[in-house]
């Protein structure tokens, strides 16, 4: 097997063969999964999920984008299998995925995003309820505090 650039062993081809059809659509597989995230604020949403789960609110208060189009990009995060979502009341969590084992480029990728955890490090955009205390806490319990 021929390495693609040389630089990493988990990215190869395979030699040219009767088994080209299966090489054609992993190429394919892995040329949809780079054009996805190419787009730079995808790339930084995939990268900010790599350190912690966070929501549609977080992402629009720290990239500075619409929340339409963080929606936009997590919709395509997910329909590409990348990111998961958990609904937690009226809230929604995005997270990463886990890769498999198998998909090779997909981990390199997820290894070699830079760490963007001091991005997270600052407080919680207003109304945002991830860490929260007061948003786990029932309206009866909220009216006691007010």
């Amino acid at each position: 097997m021929r390495s693609l650039n040389g630089a990493h062993e988990g990215i190869t081809l395979q030699p040219h063969s009767a088994n080209a059809t299966n090489g054609e659509e992993e190429l394919e597989e892995i040329a949809s999964l780079l054009k996805l995230l190419g787009d730079k604020t995808r790339l930084t949403i995939f990268a900010l999920l790599k350190v912690r789960e966070l929501c549609v609110c977080e992402l629009t208060e720290l990239l500075h984008v619409s929340q339409p189009a963080i929606s936009q990009h997590l919709r395509k995060l997910k329909l590409a299998h990348l990111v998961r979502e958990k609904k937690v009341g009226q809230w929604v969590h995005y997270s990463l995925r886990q890769p498999k084992e198998e998909e090779k480029v997909l981990r390199l990728i997820i290894e070699s995003l830079p760490d963007l955890s001091h991005l997270l490090a600052g407080e919680k955009p207003e109304g945002c309820h991830i860490g929260n205390k007061k948003a786990d806490l029932t309206d009866v319990e909220l009216k006691a505090i007010d």
